[in-house]
């Protein structure tokens, strides 16, 4: 009986990497298609679409208005109010 060598088992590696990939494989091969018996194909994705966007626009003008509205609107009120008083500086 013969002992594989160091040099033999390198061998059979590089044979066993030269074979890789060339087994053969059974291939399925899928089609979609859309029925025309059926034609809401997203529906799910627009369903109660006003309903959601009308809650997030809710959701948002309140942030909007906290974080955007009344910031403008206390610094127009100061520049409007410092302008006035300085109008008014000149009499006292």
């Amino acid at each position: 009986r013969r002992v594989p060598t160091r040099a033999h088992a390198s061998h059979a590696r590089a044979r066993a990497a030269r074979a890789m990939g060339r087994t053969p494989t059974r291939l399925r091969e899928i089609t979609y298609a859309l029925s025309p018996m059926k034609t809401g194909v997203m529906h799910g994705l627009f369903k109660d679409w006003a309903k959601g966007m009308g809650k997030r626009v809710s959701d948002s003008a309140v942030d909007a208005g906290l974080f955007c509205a009344l910031p403008l609107a206390a610094t127009v009120w100061y520049c409007f109010d410092f302008k006035e008083k300085e109008k008014l500086s000149h009499r006292y």
